[in-house]
């Protein structure tokens, strides 16, 4: 489970943002994210997720009732406009570009 640490806790790990990773990966689009962070979705796709138009496909588990609020929400509301097509694929919800090719 992630959650944000307490005051004065120590972070266990750093995280890295979408936009920092592809940064530094030296490429220039992600052909397929996947993502399962047990709730923290939202927080990734919640005002900042710029990013978003670099990205072809996207596998991703949401959460609705996390520590951080619904994650079907913030998604969807992220990735309004994007021209991704959704579809369900049992846990995991699936959104790819048309006539787009993945790498």
């Amino acid at each position: 489970m992630v959650r944000q640490c307490a005051p004065n806790e120590k972070a266990a790990f750093e995280g890295e943002g979408i936009a920092s990773l592809l940064s530094s990966s030296g490429y220039d689009r992600i052909s397929l994210l996947k993502m399962e962070i047990e709730g923290a979705e939202a927080v990734v796709f919640r005002d900042n997720a710029y990013w978003l138009h670099k990205v072809d496909a996207i596998a991703i588990e949401l959460h609705d009732d996390s520590c951080f609020g619904n994650g079907s929400e913030v998604f969807f509301s992220a990735i309004c406009g994007q021209e991704f097509e959704a579809s369900q694929s049992q846990e995991l919800t699936i959104c790819c570009r048309p006539n787009r090719t993945l790498r």
